[in-house]
């Protein structure tokens, strides 16, 4: 949740304070100069972009079936704004393209939060922003957090796992990537999303974010990234879709199952977000990258062991600090021994404007002088603790295998958006055993250990925090807060997402293991029935009573995918259906009890318990599932004309003699009390269109939110604008 919002004259303030907070920020200036993160005739440019808000930027979900009509919408004159003076101080204009997003489905708006609500020409433009925020049709999300995805090039076949997800803008566009041609090619996808997030309540609010996308290939976990578990296929299980490691030291261990696509968006300083979060700069120092540097570097570490050969991963953070960046690569690929490299991509996303890595820097030490250092060799004997040897720029000799310059930097001077570093990886071959090891022991002296098979963790990677080098404390800017209401939008959407996601995106996933004291804490959906241990999925059983009795009740069709469904109840009270794919790894057996897969949500609800009165059947098919379960529906499906859908929609409730068509009347009457579908018939549209009710002797009320009405005329709008134009019309008649 982002923090309450304060009086308009506390923002005033705040903003006026803002370039003073800058000015006096010397330290900043000191470290990024010496860095050379800019030259320095362009370091007064550098700072005066940091000085400037934030443009408001969103992306069009590309997974919705109308997403090109939305976007030829901010193209057309509707959108455009006559951009004239107006009695505020605020440079604005109206939205324009992002031009390295694909398909012209990211937008930047160049206005402040206040211009947004205040100025008149931009009125229709809010009203937009906040109307399909809403609906879930875009999605609020700085723009260079958009990048670490379309690096990835997901497949449908992929199976993906993003470490460190919450809030979620970045999952769902994998997801989007994932199910992009199930339109097309009228097949689900076979792969699947592992969104894991070290934060309890954060991964909760990933579940709200990822249920709005209504796909049933996702799974919600919660683990400190560096200790995400192995996950080893029990024999029962068919082989995958795609290929699976078998490690010769995994001594009576199943084939691991190996990631395709991995993103590392890792906790960081969070100083590339200093346009969003002002107030960051009176808490800057590079003590906060010193102190994350390890983590980051277990975590990136974790994420190639977790890799399929062949695949590619994505190490992104919102800082310039080359500690937090070009570093942690370095250490990588030094560990890695060639079994990983960068991967050239100049050549994606053209338009996109982005510096080389870094090759060299110094490290600034924590004594009262702020020694800068520039060897592992000048490490003081009394900070081998501290600082540590793989946060120096390497050799001449390591540098010329590594291609650091491969790595990316986004720079807010070049297309006015927050920082950022990306480095988009490659697995060549498996990692040797000894990349996996982390001594406890000082840089100068570290000791070789005994060999593990990769993806297993070593004693050293699994320190107790009795045994951690340094109880590492979380920094200021870490624990920083934006509001939930960005830019005017809404309160709902990316409150701590992107550039800045770590300055205030998750709790940090500690070099200390938080190995969770949350397992207390409910989830969206926990019923009075469950309990709170995070096995508590389990797969419905073909002979469960409550499935028996659904199947004679809706008519399903014998082809459903039955053993795709789950339940966290002990009397099922709600059934969830997920993909093949997220069946395959919630079946995927562990190395050990404690490593097991700590599941926070998956799939889509399609079946809920709802204790009514005269109701033989108690659960009804969800709204967020009802699609899903369509086509295997044999009963209990009232076919509309637009009329009567209409109508229904309108009013809500209605007696079945207020339905106009004789046809609907008959099939209300010849149905008992309890749940149905009822879907829009037109011969000129195909779309699938289909409202959850309830019948209650004579009466029937439909059970859907007005937002989500709303959203179904909307949609059909798109498509076909005379028949939304019918619907309108003849609920507006009828109901007056």
């Amino acid at each position: 949740m982002g923090k309450r919002r304060a009086p308009r004259g506390g923002k005033k303030k705040k903003e006026a304070e803002y370039h003073t907070e800058v000015i006096e920020s010397e330290w900043f200036k000191e470290y990024y100069q010496k860095q050379g993160i800019v030259t320095e005739e362009e370091w007064p440019l550098f700072l005066k972009s940091l000085l400037k808000p934030l443009p408001a930027t969103f992306r069009i979900n590309g997974n919705l079936p109308f997403a090109a009509k939305i976007r030829d919408r901010l193209l057309s004159d509707e959108m455009h704004v006559d951009a004239q003076a107006d009695a505020s101080n605020d440079e604005w204009s109206p939205p324009s393209v992002i031009p390295w997003y694909p398909d012209q489905f990211g937008w930047k708006l160049d206005a402040s939060r206040q211009s947004l609500r205040s100025i008149p020409q931009l009125a229709k433009v809010h009203a937009f922003l906040v109307r399909e925020s809403e609906r879930g049709h875009i999605s609020r999300q700085e723009a260079v957090s958009m990048i670490p995805p379309l690096f990835l090039n997901v497949q449908p076949s992929h199976k993906v796992l993003d470490m460190c997800a919450a809030p979620g803008s970045k999952t769902s566009q994998l997801l989007e990537a994932l199910y992009a041609e199930e339109a097309a090619t009228q097949r689900p996808p076979t792969g699947f999303v592992v969104a894991n997030d070290a934060d309890a309540k954060r991964a909760n609010m990933l579940v709200h974010q990822l249920k709005r996308l209504n796909t049933p290939g996702f799974i919600v976990s919660h683990h400190d990234a560096q200790f995400f578990p192995s996950l080893h296929l029990p024999p029962s299980l068919a082989p995958v879709t795609t290929t699976v490691e078998t490690d010769p030291n995994d001594q009576g261990l199943f084939p691991r199952i190996l990631f395709d696509r991995i993103l590392a968006d890792v906790p960081c300083s969070g100083d590339g977000t200093l346009r969003k979060n002002p107030s960051l700069w009176r808490r800057w120092t590079p003590a906060q990258a010193l102190g994350l540097h390890r983590i980051q570097t277990l975590i990136i570490v974790r994420a190639a062991s977790l890799l399929e050969v062949g695949g590619l991963m994505v190490y992104s953070t919102c800082s310039f600090n080359p500690i937090e960046n070009e570093a942690v690569v370095a250490e990588l690929l030094r560990r890695s021994e060639g079994s990983m490299e960068l991967v050239d991509a100049s050549g994606l996303l053209p338009e996109l404007i982005r510096r080389p890595g870094l090759t060299d820097w110094s490290v600034q030490g924590r004594d009262e002088n702020r020694t800068w250092l520039h060897s592992a060799d000048e490490i003081p004997a009394n900070r081998t603790r501290q600082l540590r040897a793989s946060m120096f720029a390497p050799s001449a000799e390591e540098l010329s295998r590594m291609h650091l310059h491969r790595c990316m930097r986004l720079l807010p001077q070049d297309q006015d958006s927050g920082g950022f570093f990306v480095a988009l990886l490659r697995k060549v071959a498996k990692l040797p055993a000894s990349a996996l090891r982390e001594s406890t022991q000082p840089p100068q002296t570290q000791t070789v250990g005994k060999p593990v098979p990769e993806g297993e963790m070593t004693e050293a990677q699994s320190i107790q925090p009795e045994e951690a080098d340094e109880p590492m404390q979380i920094p200021d800017a870490v624990e920083e807060e934006v509001e939930g209401e960005e830019d005017g939008v809404t309160a709902e959407v990316e409150p701590l997402e992107g550039a800045g996601a770590s300055a205030g995106k998750r709790k940090l996933e500690t070099a200390v293991s938080s190995e969770p004291t949350v397992k207390k804490a409910r989830t969206v959906e926990d019923d009075e029935d469950e309990t709170d241990s995070y096995d508590r999925f389990k797969f419905v059983s073909p002979d469960d009573p409550v499935w028996q009795r659904a199947i004679e009740f809706y008519g399903i069709r014998p082809d459903f995918p039955a053993n795709q469904l789950v339940t966290r109840s002990k009397t099922s009270k709600r059934l969830l259906l997920v993909s093949s794919g997220v069946r395959q790894i919630i079946l995927a057996d562990t190395t050990s009890a404690k490593s097991k897969l700590r599941v926070i949500n998956m799939g889509v609800k399609v079946l809920e318990r709802k204790e009514l009165s005269g109701v033989s059947y108690p659960h009804r098919i969800c709204q967020d599932g009802v699609l899903l379960m369509l086509p295997y529906l044999t009963k209990r499906v009232v076919h509309c004309p637009p009329a009567d859908f209409s109508l229904f929609l309108k009013l809500h409730s209605l007696k079945t003699e207020q339905f106009p068509s004789e046809q609907v009347r008959a099939e209300l009457n010849s149905l008992e009390t309890g749940a149905l579908i009822m879907q829009l018939q037109h011969p000129s549209y195909t779309r699938p269109v289909a409202v959850v009710a309830h019948k209650h002797f004579q009466t029937v009320a439909v059970m859907v939110s007005k937002h989500e009405i709303r959203g179904l005329i909307d949609m059909i709008s798109e498509d076909d604008p005379e028949l939304a134009s019918t619907l309108e019309a003849t609920g507006e008649t009828v109901s007056q």
